[in-house]
């Protein structure tokens, strides 16, 4: 009997330690993941903010910005030439007078770039992120003096080209992502007031608005509700259904 004791006490006593074993091999292996993805997403972070901090021109330019801005513009004038040419009278009327043309194109595309991201300062009582600080306008600024209104019109003829429109496509791509996770999800998670930081939909709503709001408003403006649906997505659109 004290020998059958002895083995029972001892067989409980390996259970147990291999049960604890087993506990800490669990416990290790989710803190080992935890800390994975967690160093993966501070990496992620990291990456955002020194692409967002990328500028040119002593600092005035921020390089996403131009490039979607760039972007922007080609695809408006390239839209806008190919109607005038088909005998649109509607662009003719509007584009009679230099003081006309300028000023709808710089308000078309401006809306265009940042109409999102006004819509989603709207949404949180906040400053629009492209007017805190000099480099973002300022960067739209060149690239709609760029496109419209260089010497010779070569900027706007150089884009014709591949080899030049595909990296600053790239690369306005990501200013694209940009817009839906810093300037939107992320302003949501951080607003000044604190009910939203917690609102789920509230982050959703901001990052589709930031995203592609401003095409979308633009395009039913200019064609009516049909254009939403008789069009192919845009990027835009195809980011935030990426997003979502």
């Amino acid at each position: 009997t004290h020998t059958h004791t002895h083995t029972h006490a001892h067989t409980h006593t390996h259970i147990h330690s291999s049960s604890n074993l087993h506990s800490h091999t669990h416990a290790h292996t989710l803190t080992l993941a935890h800390s994975g993805t967690h160093t993966r997403s501070a990496g992620a972070v990291v990456w955002m903010e020194w692409i967002e901090s990328l500028k040119m021109g002593y600092g005035l330019f921020s390089v996403l910005d131009f490039c979607g801005s760039t972007v922007t513009c080609f695809n408006y004038r390239s839209e806008a030439q190919r109607l005038i040419l088909g005998g649109d009278e509607r662009l003719l009327v509007m584009y009679r007078t230099n003081l006309g043309f300028y000023a709808q194109t710089m308000l078309k595309c401006n809306f265009l770039q940042f109409g999102g991201t006004t819509v989603t300062a709207l949404i949180l009582g906040q400053a629009p992120s492209w007017l805190a600080g000099t480099h973002v306008f300022s960067a739209f600024l060149l690239a709609y003096w760029l496109v419209f209104c260089s010497p010779g019109d070569v900027w706007f003829q150089a884009l014709s080209h591949t080899a030049l429109l595909t990296p600053i496509k790239m690369t306005a791509t990501i200013s694209g992502a940009h817009a839906l996770s810093s300037w939107g999800v992320d302003k949501a998670l951080t607003a000044e007031h604190a009910k939203m930081r917690s609102s789920v939909w509230g982050a959703l709503v901001c990052g589709f608005t930031s995203g592609c709001l401003g095409g979308l408003v633009a395009g039913v403006a200019e064609e009516g509700e049909g254009w939403v649906t008789s069009k192919a997505p845009t990027w835009p659109q195809q980011r935030t259904f990426y997003m979502v």
